[in-house]
C-alpha cells in the first residue's frame, strides 16, 4: 500500500508516476488530487482495474483481481 500526498500546487507529475511504477503497491492512496494531476495519472488506470475518485480531496486505487471489500465490523 502506499498513500501519498501529491500536494495541490505541485506539478512534478512524471516525478510520481515513476515513484509509482518502481514501488508498484497494490493499493494506492492518494490525496489533494486536482484535474490535472488526475490526467498526469491516467497513464497508471490500466494498472489500477478499481478505483474510487478520479480528481477531488482523495483517491484510492486497487490493483487485485477483486473488488476491495469493506472490512467486517468487528462486534
Amino acid at each position: 500500500m502506499l498513500s501519498f500526498n501529491v500536494f495541490t500546487y505541485s506539478h512534478e507529475y512524471q516525478r510520481l508516476v515513476q515513484f509509482i511504477g518502481e514501488q508498484s503497491p497494490d493499493v494506492l492512496i492518494l490525496m489533494e488530487v486536482t484535474p490535472a494531476w488526475a490526467q498526469a495519472l491516467d497513464g497508471l488506470a490500466a494498472q489500477y482495474a478499481f478505483r474510487l475518485g478520479q480528481s477531488g480531496r482523495r483517491c484510492i486505487w486497487h490493483r487485485g483481481a477483486e473488488s476491495p471489500r469493506a472490512a467486517p465490523e468487528s462486534g
